[in-house]
């Protein structure tokens, strides 16, 4: 049974490497050269970094010393050779595998020292954005099935907590709570450090949990996500602790960014431009009068990194298509009295869309 899936394995990202092939062709290239460490182990399944050559002719990975052993046997079958460095990037060898030629690279995962190097021993380097992304927005098969797995095993843990016992609790001691409970679930740990925010700590966004704010009465909002075979997962919960103390009206606030979140999920489907779901979010807000106070995008994409496009914000074209996993997440945010955001992830769907965080 090992060796057919080990075959499966190879061919699956076999069939990514060709697609990259195609792609560098239209761009009348040589060949690829891929230095984000998400993007190699989409294409090969090594997660140890290093940079990859991937080329019609002949595809290398070269895997630092401390990730080589790793590298050497996930990538096996799947490059024609996977060579060993230690200090500095070998460039003779890069050179050789990238051969003669322009090789493409993206941009936003190259620094400007290391573009220089390669481009000062003699590669001639061209620049495409989303090389690799543009490949990695639609989901196969087997990508689903583990976004799938880390979506429900994420929704599982925090739905199932019982918050109210961790009233008088540190936020960072719920946080680790949560930490652990990922583990528990069978998956890597966590896909981010958790949000717990507690009370007024719940109006920033992305609020780190603290060892001295005290979980009390009012909101406690949680944003959790946990990685399952190199796949993440993301969502965000807000509860309602007992019975709130000021004049901040939760419960109203609650409801209304729920029916922004359902408005905006009703519209996803193939075809839907991601702007435009957006904007649905943003115009029942707006009914609302708390539109001011949503200060960031409406979701963004799920799979290897737990952002990553298509991204649901305004002025974005990109059009969802079947395959795809997105999040939808309207929040806003009350500086000095608390913030609520709820968030799920769904799968694009030929009918629509499935919620994965269930």
């Amino acid at each position: 049974m090992l060796w057919r899936w080990r075959l499966r394995f190879q061919k699956l990202h076999k069939e990514r490497l060709k697609k990259l092939y195609e792609k560098v062709e239209k761009i009348q290239a040589s060949c690829a050269v891929v230095t984000s460490p998400a993007d190699i182990f989409y294409l090969t399944g090594s997660g140890g970094g290093g940079l990859l050559v991937a080329g019609f002719g002949r595809t290398v990975l070269f895997a630092p010393s401390v990730s080589y052993y790793e590298a050497s046997l996930s990538s096996s079958g799947v490059v024609d050779e996977c060579i060993e460095y230690r200090k500095a990037l070998p460039l003779k060898k890069i050179k050789e595998a990238a051969a003669a030629g322009k090789a493409v690279c993206d941009p936003a995962f190259i620094s400007m020292s290391m573009y220089d190097k390669l481009r000062s021993a003699g590669i001639a380097l061209v620049k495409s954005e989303r090389l690799v992304l543009s490949l990695r927005m639609k989901k196969d098969g087997e990508e689903i099935k583990k976004i799938d797995r880390a979506c429900r095993s994420a929704a599982n843990v925090v739905d199932s907590l019982d918050v109210e016992k961790f009233i008088g609790s540190s936020e960072a001691s719920l946080a680790a709570h949560l930490c652990e409970r990922a583990w528990h679930a069978g998956c890597a740990g966590v896909s981010f450090e958790p949000v717990v925010a507690a009370g007024k700590s719940s109006a920033s966004p992305h609020h780190h949990p603290s060892h001295s704010r005290i979980i009390e009465d009012g909101l406690l909002k949680i944003d959790y996500g946990v990685k399952y075979k190199g796949y993440a997962s993301d969502l965000t919960r807000t509860f309602i602790l007992n019975k709130f103390k000021d004049n901040f009206d939760y419960e109203i606030i609650l409801s209304q960014v729920e029916s922004a979140k359902t408005e905006a999920a009703e519209k996803l489907k193939p075809g839907a431009a991601c702007c435009e779901i957006y904007r649905a979010a943003y115009r029942k807000l707006e009914e609302y009068g708390i539109e001011k106070n949503f200060v960031h995008g409406l979701g963004h994409g799920v799979g290897i990194q737990v952002h990553e496009p298509p991204y649901l914000k305004p002025g974005s074209d990109t059009v969802l298509q079947e395959g795809m996993v997105v999040t939808v997440e309207p929040g806003v945010y009350f500086p000095g009295a608390g913030g609520v955001r709820l968030e799920d992830t769904y799968l694009i769907t030929r009918e629509g869309s499935r919620l994965l965080t269930r």
